[in-house]
């Protein structure tokens, strides 16, 4: 033989892969839920911005700042108290996500090239199998004309 044989490829663990898929399906849907969570404190954000934006037309037409100067003061003292504790919230997530992608990329790293050779094997399959077809064929009709012969 003038080439060299190659070493067969590891065994493909079946139950390990379905196992690796539902622990980063898990961590996806964990992840989506933190999203979804983020996304109901920024439209708390948003709602505390457009208060205070309603706060500041108000104070703008306001005469007596004497009388309103306080209380737009405690709604923007208010509303700055909402927004630092939904950065802070936000921040807790954003470190909550960074964690969850630092887990996954092990994950990542095992899985990807298993299914980029299970994906090779499946084409060269594919390649053969018209070739394969054909022998069997041909054996077929070769050992039919033999018994008929016989």
């Amino acid at each position: 033989m003038s080439g060299t044989l190659k070493p067969p490829p590891a065994p493909f663990d079946a139950r390990q892969f379905a196992d690796t898929l539902d622990t980063m399906g898990l961590l996806v849907a964990s992840l989506s839920d933190r999203i979804d969570a983020q996304g109901r404190m920024l439209e708390q954000v948003l709602k505390t911005a457009t208060e205070a934006r309603a706060a500041a037309f108000a104070a703008e037409k306001a005469t007596d700042w004497k009388r309103n100067g306080d209380l737009i003061n405690e709604g923007i003292v208010r509303g700055n108290r909402r927004v630092e504790i939904l950065a802070t919230m936000a921040q807790g997530q954003q470190e909550a996500m960074d964690r969850v992608l630092r887990e996954m990329r092990p994950f990542i790293a095992i899985t990807t090239p298993r299914e980029l050779e299970r994906r090779e094997k499946l084409e060269r399959l594919r390649r053969w199998m018209p070739l394969m077809l054909a022998g069997a064929f041909v054996l077929g009709g070769v050992l039919a004309r033999i018994l008929i012969e016989i």
